[in-house]
């Protein structure tokens, strides 16, 4: 084995956790009993599966900048794009249960959403500011997933129990993966990270419109001030900004 040179980092490695959507579902064919405030839950759910789904169009477009994803951050992405296409799956089966939606007419809705990212392009051009876009999102999803729990817990399957425990495990986890990265990177001063987490912060309290980006999609009735300058304070925090 060669030996790595002097001071020359060691390489980052993500933290994920593997496991399938479709494996954990498969046992649901059916859902017996259906919470009282499902219709009220329509499009915190539809929402949950565009930004889940939409992380693929995020990927894309990354993998064909023109400039060049470091190693370290190309290995994060990658874990990434893996979870959250299992989560996409998981919501479309979801989706599908709880409202008695055709897997079809699902797949055709969502083929039809078109990107946007000529608004948060500013913080796509380093990798810095796209690690700290990305765990500002991923802090905020861990936590709203984390509060829907007692909705997935009254359909009295263990499974949706789980399985919404489990993708909020991985949220957090890819907070801290990108976390991790802000913190070897040198240009990620405490001054610059605290900059643009407070320009991702009014972006978001702005009330633009979400682009189906994956990221800043929180435009449902938990996402209030208060979450959101809560999530922005702890990024800052695990940043040291």
């Amino acid at each position: 084995m060669e030996n790595t040179p002097p001071n020359e980092p060691l390489a980052f490695t993500p933290r994920q956790a593997a496991w399938s959507s479709r494996n954990l579902l498969a046992p649901v064919t059916r859902l017996e009993h259906i919470p009282t405030d499902r219709e009220a839950y329509e499009p915190i759910l539809w929402n949950d599966l565009c930004s889940e789904h939409d992380s693929w169009a995020m990927y894309l477009r990354l993998r064909a900048q023109h400039s060049p994803l470091s190693p370290d951050f190309t290995a994060v992405l990658e874990a990434w794009i893996a979870d959250e296409r299992n989560h996409a799956e998981g919501f479309a089966r979801l989706y599908e249960l709880v409202y008695d939606a055709d897997e079809t007419v699902i797949a055709e809705r969502l083929s039809r959403r078109v990107s946007d990212f000529m608004p948060i392009a500013r913080w796509m051009t380093d990798e810095a500011g796209l690690c700290l876009l990305f765990a500002f999102d991923e802090i905020a999803t861990f936590r709203s997933y984390v509060a829907d729990y007692q909705f997935y817990d009254a359909f009295g399957r263990p499974e949706l129990s789980e399985w919404i425990r489990r993708v909020a495990r991985d949220e957090g986890l890819h907070f801290t993966n990108f976390v991790g990265l802000v913190r070897r990177n040198p240009s990620a001063t405490p001054e610059t990270c605290r900059r643009v987490v407070d320009e991702i912060l009014e972006f978001d309290r702005s009330g633009r419109a979400y682009g189906a980006t994956f990221v800043l999609d929180h435009k449902g009735p938990q996402f209030t001030e208060a979450f959101l300058e809560d999530c922005a304070a702890t990024l800052k925090q695990a940043v040291n900004a």
